[in-house]
């Protein structure tokens, strides 16, 4: 496959110790950028004027929702890729560490959801997931 940039300038992620660039990603979408949400409640009393705040003092998991391509060049039949991929990002149920190249922060995320996979032509997969994080602080 040709690129028209450096494949090497590719935005990537590291999950578990390992790099998406080593499957060939090339994200087109993520949202990792975003910023986590305060854990609070904003509660309405009858009688008080203006609402109260009952603070958590912590912030929510965020979802990072990511799509790319997969390039099968030198990675092996699409079969082979599907069940590696799988393996890689849905093989424990635990949080394991995630980073991005794009971004100084480091979280604690696990794949939540179903992995979508459709080889939109020959040797190029599409794929989509959601990681569930927290912040490392």
């Amino acid at each position: 496959m040709q690129y028209y940039v450096d494949k090497n300038s590719l935005d990537y992620f590291v999950y578990g110790g390992t790099s998406s660039a080593s499957f060939n990603f090339i994200i087109i979408e993520n949202d990792n950028l975003n910023s986590f949400e305060n854990d609070f409640e904003i509660i309405s009393i009858p009688g008080r004027h203006g609402d109260l705040i009952l603070n958590n003092n912590k912030k929510k998991n965020k979802e990072i929702n990511i799509e790319a391509y997969i390039d099968l060049k030198g990675l092996g039949d699409v079969k082979t890729v599907a069940k590696n991929i799988k393996e890689w990002l849905k093989g424990e149920v635990k949080y394991k560490t995630l980073t991005f190249s794009n971004d100084i922060t480091t979280y604690e995320a696990i794949v939540v959801g179903p992995i979508k996979l459709i080889e939109e032509i020959e040797g190029l997969l599409n794929i989509s997931f959601k990681f569930s994080c927290k912040e490392v602080v």
